[in-house]
């Protein structure tokens, strides 16, 4: 997991992109570079925990009834009543949902010893209500870990685990993709991790950690379809999904570095809001993320060779209320033609803010 911190080393199904072997460990070697896939146990305790609350039920977990669906629920369902679950459902209810939990467990080391092996961050706090109630979650996951012997459904499970993971393996070229991304972005992360969850909902979350080893990116998101009773990805989706998710680890820090700027236009916000709420997407600096990140994964799909793929994820976003993606997407084309003065995109985003003040709202509808 790249976390210096973390003492136990739990087995994990991991595959290295352009590696025929697999690896069963949980720790990500510092001496390896690059793009992995792997099922991480924190991820799994989590699914385990959301399993038992209402999230089924509201559709934000997967709608597939597969095989490991079935033995999760099995095994765990005699704990709906455990703190952990109660505490999960509660704040789900508040703020405590979507890319919150998730983002979460990259901060805790893995079980059977859950703890906190990075601190939370001030957007976490916020989301969990508060500090004091954030630090009660590892406490409650460790007990819930225990309570429920869970390292024996996880070790259980690992011949699922690598056949999941042998499914996805070869399904687009990923160290291609990554290196577009890093190509037009400029930049480069320590380690890519695309993880994927049999029991989270199809789709994902982009996110990225600070550690000890440098900046690792995550992909994270559940199956997209079965075959056969087996969950898996669909390559066109993954596609996206994986310059969208990864997207976001180079958009989301420069776009943070400049909001003092930005928040001068956040009366803009109040025409979108409405639709980005459908979208689970609140506040004005995420609204702003998800817009420059669809203009990047357009860029990315043509230069992939993916045009019309690029031209529906750009008239879908359009059609569910992105407003300032045509400009957007206008300032990342000018940018790809002039990268001998721009090499980065953070030395380009100067120019990104330009799209607020030329913006013309008068024929926008407010509150859509």
């Amino acid at each position: 997991m790249g976390i210096k911190a973390t003492k136990t080393i739990f087995a994990a199904a991991i595959i290295f992109v352009g590696c025929i072997s697999l690896v069963c460990e949980s720790k990500v070697p510092k001496t390896e570079k690059g793009f992995v896939i792997r099922v991480d146990p924190r991820m799994e305790m989590l699914a385990a925990v959301q399993i038992l609350t209402d999230l089924p039920s509201s559709n934000q977990m997967t709608p597939f009834k597969h095989q490991y669906y079935r033995d999760a629920q099995e095994y765990f369902k005699s704990f709906k009543d455990h703190p952990a679950v109660l505490w999960f459902d509660t704040h789900r209810e508040k703020n405590w949902n979507g890319d919150a939990p998730v983002r979460a467990m990259l901060h805790l080391s893995d079980p059977p010893d859950v703890k906190v092996v990075i601190p939370f961050t001030p957007y976490l706090k916020k989301r969990a209500g508060g500090e004091d109630i954030l630090n009660q979650m590892a406490p409650l996951l460790n007990q819930f870990v225990r309570d429920t012997h869970f390292q024996e459904f996880w070790e259980k499970q690992q011949p699922f685990y690598t056949e999941f993971i042998k499914r996805i393996h070869g399904l687009v070229p990923f160290e291609k993709y990554i290196k577009l991304i890093t190509d037009l972005y400029g930049e480069e992360k320590a380690k890519y991790i695309f993880t994927p969850v049999p029991l989270f909902v199809t789709g994902g979350w982009g996110l990225q950690i600070e550690t000890e080893e440098g900046q690792i990116s995550y992909y994270i998101g559940g199956p997209h379809r079965l075959e056969e009773g087996f969950p898996l990805y669909s390559p066109g989706r993954v596609r996206y999904l994986v310059f969208h998710e990864f997207g976001h680890s180079f958009v989301n820090p420069v776009v943070h570095e400049h909001m003092d700027q930005i928040n001068k236009y956040e009366y803009l916000y109040e025409y979108m809001k409405k639709d980005m709420a459908k979208l689970t997407y609140h506040g004005w600096e995420t609204t702003i993320h998800e817009h420059i990140v669809r203009a990047g994964e357009t860029i990315l799909l043509d230069l992939a060779g993916f045009e019309r793929q690029s031209r529906s994820a750009f008239r879908s976003s359009v059609n569910k209320g992105f407003r300032l993606l045509p400009q957007f997407k206008q300032k990342m084309e000018i940018y790809l033609k002039s990268r001998e003065k721009y090499p980065t995109f953070r030395s380009f985003f100067p120019e990104m803010l330009k799209v607020f003040a030329e913006v013309d709202t008068s024929k926008w509808k407010k509150g859509a």
